[in-house]
């Protein structure tokens, strides 16, 4: 049957207890939005939070979909730079270079997709106060928070203390549930999770009711396949660079 638009109660606590022991954010189940897939979640903040005449800011390089979202809502994106010389690691001076009188949101990735990039949190920090500053939103794409090889991942949510920084999980990395299609959004404004509401009515009704029930027993089952998979994934990792060195 269907859920609400916002996903189901049990699910929705179950991910506020996993954002507040995981990810140390003071959270509760109604600063949850449970979507279908995090780009999903990340789709209809955008069209809640901006329109035309607006923009986006996005790292270069980037994740297409996010301009593809943008562009589907009428949006327009601008790109600030996180260059190779760096790490692929923005600077904030960058990050503020970018920012023109139509930006509504500053996108930040971190662990990044494409480029791997872990953001330091003192970079993260700045750019919650940039934002502060400039009265603008910050989405905080994380759906690989828990693949991490060398440091540990870090929130732009942590520093946020006005309801300014949305958070976008997902269940497809951390998992491997790509096809079921499951996500979820964080926000501690009210008024963004009705928004989020509405949108998610309006285009899927609610997110799969079977797949809420297969998330719910991701969370509380066993997390040893989790590690498995990141050491895996580290194993291949060296094993790439160590056939690019040679």
């Amino acid at each position: 049957g269907y859920t609400s638009s916002t996903g189901s109660p049990e699910l929705r606590e179950a991910l506020a207890e996993k954002v507040r022991r995981v990810n140390g954010l003071d959270v509760t189940a109604a600063d949850v939005v449970v979507t279908h897939g995090a780009m999903h979640g990340l789709a209809m903040a955008i069209n809640a939070l901006a329109g035309p005449g607006d923009e986006i800011l996005v790292p270069d390089p980037e994740f297409p979909n996010w301009r593809m979202a943008a562009v589907a809502a009428g949006v327009g994106v601008g790109t600030y730079p996180a260059r190779a010389a760096n790490g692929f690691v923005p600077t904030l001076a960058d990050v503020e270079a970018a920012i023109t009188p139509a930006t509504r949101a500053i996108v930040v990735c971190s662990p990044n997709n494409p480029t791997g990039a872990m953001y330091p949190a003192e970079l993260l920090a700045g750019v919650v106060e940039l934002a502060r500053e400039r009265d603008l939103w910050v989405f905080s794409d994380e759906c690989y928070e828990a693949i991490t090889f060398d440091q540990p991942h870090a929130s732009p949510a942590a520093f946020d203390t006005d309801g300014r920084v949305l958070t976008f999980f997902s269940f497809s990395k951390t998992y491997a549930m790509t096809g079921w299609r499951l996500g979820y959004v964080v926000s501690r404004d009210p008024g963004v999770i009705d928004l989020l509401g509405q949108v998610a009515e309006a285009t899927v009704a609610c997110p799969s009711s079977v797949s809420q029930r297969a998330a719910l027993a991701a969370l509380s089952g066993p997390q040893d396949d989790v590690a498995a998979a990141v050491a895996s994934y580290r194993e291949r990792r060296d094993a790439a660079v160590a056939l690019l060195d040679a």
